[in-house]
């Protein structure tokens, strides 16, 4: 999925398949992101303060430049 700059602030995606999508430069500030599947994901210059990672899977995700 290309979710390129997408204003997610807040969203609830626990449990969100998010694998390989294109997450540059999103707002996810404040998301809740427990147990998301991030994969492969590009998250390069996304904004992921305040945001919930717990159990999240990052493998090979790519957080260059992305605001933690």
């Amino acid at each position: 999925a290309d979710l390129r700059q997408a204003l997610l602030r807040s969203a609830d995606l626990r449990g969100a398949d998010l694998r390989d999508t294109d997450l540059r430069g999103a707002d996810l500030r404040a998301t809740h992101l427990e147990n998301a599947w991030l994969e492969r994901a590009n998250l390069q210059t996304a904004l992921l303060i305040d945001a919930n990672l717990e159990n999240a899977i990052l493998r090979r995700a790519d957080l260059r430049g992305a605001n933690l």
